[in-house]
């Protein structure tokens, strides 16, 4: 049996939601292991840079933008980055231990440090780099010598081979990545006026702020109910969540902490309101549910946004009060607008890529740089 390690890192949900995906579906065919190399090597340094990444996302988004515009000019094939020797120690032991037949990358530091093993006479083993990001896509994705790179659409294949030079042969649309447990129900495939019309809230932002997007949601007709899944938030935005409920009447409101529950939900809602996150938009987008998003990191999740609006099946509203009007446009006239944008993303089935994927692993000896 085919051993498969797969490499991610913890940095925003994309990365470990896509590596997840890929080891569900190669785990009936391969032995299959799933690391964060990262973590593993530098637990404290990683603990804290997570920290500083959501920090700076959240609350000074303009600096992160301007560092990940300066990660578009950095060359990272020249060598192990500076602080990052312990990593590729690491995952030197790996191979050297385990042997894996293939490896997939899911975070774009990896594909480098496999270069630089294999050139320090590592045995060389065949490896892809999933890329998680869409339309908007970083140089750091993208001067490795990866055999393939997986893409999530044809827009973001076009820009690889068009404007980055990279060879078509080497650029794969297979879709994002998503749990195979994901997929459109039947709960939420049409609506009418007088029945509840369900959304599922994925709060961001300071406590006043979600509390005014419940509020706006719950005004924009009384057919909206509202699950909000405040995740590992509970603590902060519990209480604003809370006391809109009691306003609004009990049967409007669900409250959820951290589930895993997820596609069920996505399968039994009507739209998301929520981050432009790379995993929850792709989830949306294969369980055919319109987004509504209310946040994007500047970078790397505008190019989701993009996509959302490219396939006709999501928008950005940047206020509360411009996510009231966006609701009341998808209810009005029977909802015949949320109608539209359930169908285009039928047909545009962005779904099946962790199963492409894995395809690709066992097939990646006949690809070669």
């Amino acid at each position: 049996m085919k051993r498969v390690l797969i490499l991610t890192a913890g940095y925003g949900d994309g990365h470990n939601s896509a590596a997840r995906a890929v080891g569900e579906v190669l785990q009936e065919s391969a032995e299959v292991r799933v690391c964060d190399v990262c973590a593993e090597a530098l637990p404290e340094v990683f603990k804290w840079t997570k920290r500083l990444y959501l920090w700076m996302t959240a609350r000074v988004p303009w600096l992160w933008r301007c560092l990940y515009d300066l990660s578009d000019t950095s060359d990272w094939s020249g060598g192990v980055p500076p602080g990052l020797g312990p990593v590729a120690v690491r995952l030197r032991v790996m191979l050297d231990e385990w042997k894996p037949d293939a490896v997939v990358c899911t975070f774009p530091l990896y594909p480098y440090l496999l270069d630089v093993l294999f050139r320090q006479g590592v045995h060389r083993v065949p490896y892809m780099t999933v890329v998680t990001d869409s339309l908007a896509i970083s140089r750091t994705w993208l001067e490795s010598d990866a055999r393939l790179f997986a893409v999530s659409d044809e827009g973001t294949r076009s820009l690889l081979v068009e404007e980055k030079g990279i060879a078509p042969d080497r650029v794969v649309v297979t879709h994002f990545p998503v749990s195979p447990k994901v997929h459109a129900g039947d709960e939420a495939k049409s609506w009418c006026a007088g029945q509840a019309f369900k959304v599922l809230y994925v709060p961001q932002g300071r406590p006043s702020l979600v509390e005014e997007e419940l509020v706006a949601m719950l005004d924009a007709a009384p057919e909206v109910r509202v699950t909000v899944v405040l995740g590992h938030k509970v603590r902060r935005l519990y209480r604003a969540v809370h006391g809109a409920a009691l306003r609004a009447g009990r049967d409007r409101v669900r409250i959820l902490g951290w589930t895993h529950r997820m596609p069920q939900l996505l399968a039994s809602h009507h739209v998301l309101v929520g981050k432009a996150g790379g995993a929850s938009v792709h989830e949306a987008l294969a369980a055919e549910v319109p987004v509504l998003v209310n946040h994007f990191v500047p970078g790397q999740e505008e190019g989701n946004t993009e996509l959302l609006h490219r396939l006709g099946g999501g928008r950005f509203v940047s206020t509360p009060a411009e996510l009231r009007r966006a609701l009341q446009f998808l209810l009005d006239q029977d909802g015949s607008a949320w109608s539209v944008m359930k169908q285009r993303l039928h047909q545009a089935r962005m779904k099946g890529g962790a199963a492409h994927i894995a395809e690709l692993v066992q097939q990646l000896d006949d690809f070669h740089v």
